[in-house]
């Protein structure tokens, strides 16, 4: 269990370092931008996506929530 643990850890930061230093923009999908974004209707489904729930307007108290959005922030500034 802790090996899987580890594991899970390590491709997570892989993936954050991966966003962090891509030329891509962060991008808000929804119901109504989703199709729009990521062309899914037509199969021109091209590039790359992380896709990440956010649970801190649901429990704003939450501290993973919170650190995740920070690193998503920090991503998308730069």
């Amino acid at each position: 269990m802790a090996d899987s643990m580890s594991v899970l850890r390590v491709c997570t930061l892989f993936v954050f370092f991966h966003v962090c230093w891509s030329d891509s923009a962060v991008q808000i999908l929804n119901d109504a931008s989703f199709e729009h974004l990521t062309q899914a209707s037509t199969g021109a489904t091209t590039g790359d996506w992380l896709i990440v729930f956010s649970f801190t307007e649901r429990d704003p108290e939450c501290e993973r929530c919170k650190k995740a959005d920070e690193a998503i922030e920090l991503c998308q500034q730069e």
